[in-house]
């Protein structure tokens, strides 16, 4: 995902889009394009602007852009451009941002996604100490704003609770069924996202008939950790005047109805004596068809560009990492 942004660094982004600033004698779309090609990747789709195409860096493995319409372009949330795309996306998809620098090996991600069948695996670190006053920068950091509230099992991979810290003022509403399956809940507080995600293809089918989500990190993930524990609806279907099966208007907005059945797959967890949990002796994932993993990133390099302040860090360590993002 190429589009606009820089909103925190409008010193920098009024001459020059975010995607093509410089960070280390190198623009900073060529690093998430780096990650892929080091991590093995035959090809990309580029989401991104007409202004930004004609700049975008030279790779080994095939590297399509799709622009998104000119007058749309800078309304467009992540997920209205992935709905855009839709249409090429054949498999299971991994979405990153323009502006992620990251040492941390995708296969920490992917594992998690493959091992567990998971609908969505995604990435994320410890926001970092405040760092010092920027020149440029007027009045107070806006931190807070994008730090998360994640709860995770006792493996620390299970994502079962995410929130951000902006809304716990006012609470944090927990579902009684999430405590009877995980008594232990571990609560990580000041969790950035990354930007990092891995997607079933039924999510993008499911984005592509319900355009209300305009932001993957702030409507489709929240939204997929908090059906994790609703109960599955049966899906109706009504039959059209040729006699094919048609699912009705309320499954169209329902992401179970767009999950398919993997018969294989249940019977293998059936007579497997392999659980994802201890403490009772229920199935494995407690029944559970729509699952949501993270990664933590330890003690990686795991920046986002979204600000003067990280814009700055990025160039420092960059300069200090160059032979980790040679090929």
């Amino acid at each position: 995902m190429a589009v606009y942004g820089g909103s925190r660094m409008q010193d920098l982004t009024t001459s020059t889009p975010k995607p093509l600033l410089p960070v280390g004698n190198k623009p900073l779309l060529w690093y998430p394009l780096n990650l892929l090609e080091r991590a093995g990747f035959e090809e990309v789709i580029v989401v991104t602007t007409r202004e930004v195409q004609k700049h975008v860096p030279d790779m080994k493995m095939k590297v399509e852009v799709v622009c998104l319409p000119d007058d749309k372009a800078a309304e467009m949330g992540t997920a209205d451009s992935l709905r855009h795309i839709q249409q090429k996306i054949k498999s299971d998809v991994l979405v990153l941002s323009c502006d992620l620098i990251t040492e941390v090996s995708l296969h920490e991600v992917v594992d998690l996604f493959r091992a567990h069948s998971a609908t969505l695996a995604m990435l994320m670190q410890k926001a970092p100490e405040p760092c010092e006053h920027v020149p440029g920068q007027k009045g107070k950091q806006k931190a807070v704003e994008e730090r998360d509230f994640i709860g995770v099992d006792d493996s620390g991979s299970r994502l079962l609770l995410l929130a951000n810290e902006e809304d716990l003022d006012d609470g944090l509403d927990l579902k009684k069924c999430i405590f009877q399956r995980y008594p232990r809940i571990h609560m990580k507080m000041g969790m950035l996202d990354a930007h990092l995600y891995c997607l079933r293809k039924y999510v993008v089918d499911f984005l592509a008939d319900n355009d209300s989500f305009a932001s993957i990190r702030r409507d489709l993930v929240p939204y997929l950790v908090s059906k994790q524990f609703s109960s599955h609806k049966n899906v109706n279907h009504e039959t059209d005047k040729k006699g094919k099966k048609c699912k009705t208007l309320w499954t169209h907005l329902d992401i179970f109805s767009y999950i398919p059945r993997d018969e294989l797959l249940e019977m293998a967890l059936t007579k497997s004596s392999w659980n994802d949990h201890r403490g009772d002796m229920r199935e494995s994932y407690h029944g559970s068809r729509l699952r949501c993993y993270v990664h933590v990133a330890r003690s990686e390099l795991c920046c986002r560009v979204n600000s003067l302040a990280t814009y700055i860090e990025a160039n420092k360590q960059v300069i200090y990492r160059t032979c980790v993002f040679c090929i």
